[in-house]
């Protein structure tokens, strides 16, 4: 894995939220583990044991080894102090960018462990808000995830009135401020 020029601003770095992380990924390794271990016997293999998809075609990867590969890349982020990023992830797997992964998330048997594993860079950057001196860096990434910083206010008028009861309403506003 080659090493960000601007690795240590950019990855968490400090001992404690590491540990968290670190622990926090073997719960999730053995989450998706069992989840992947249930769900194995619904997935349709070829002769060679490939997982085929409903238009007949393979997948590079069994949902198992996606959210293996998914574990492996978390944990070499965090041991050579590299930050956490859902097109990283993207590209560990194999899938290309974060197209390609969400590709993969629109079938069946792999939303929950994409979801699992896009949550974790979610949660990455959420602990970077709290942890780095700078988090304009986690901010962006969480408003590129669907986060935002504005609070929208949409107030449109007094719903169900009639035209006349509007006009009237219009008339006690305009008299009581004369």
């Amino acid at each position: 894995m080659q090493r960000h020029p601007d690795a240590k601003k950019l990855a968490i770095t400090d001992p404690e939220p590491k540990k968290f992380l670190d622990m926090f990924i073997d719960k999730m390794q053995t989450e998706l583990l069992a989840f992947t271990e249930d769900r194995q016997s619904l997935y349709e293999l070829d002769e060679n044991g490939v997982m085929t998809n409903p238009s007949g075609g393979k997948y590079k990867m069994s949902p198992r080894e996606i959210a293996m590969t998914g574990i492996e890349y978390f944990r070499g982020c965090l041991a050579y102090n590299q930050p956490i990023t859902r097109s990283g992830l993207s590209m560990f797997i194999g899938c290309g960018g974060t197209t390609g992964l969400n590709r993969y998330k629109g079938f069946e048997y792999f939303r929950e462990v994409i979801e699992v594993l896009t949550g974790f860079v979610e949660m990455y950057n959420e602990t970077a808000l709290h942890t780095r001196q700078n988090p304009i860096g986690a901010i962006f990434v969480l408003k590129n995830m669907g986060w935002s910083d504005n609070m929208d206010l949409n107030i449109k008028g007094i719903p169900n009135l009639s035209v006349e009861e509007r006009l009237a309403a219009k008339d006690r506003i305009k008299n009581f401020s004369e």
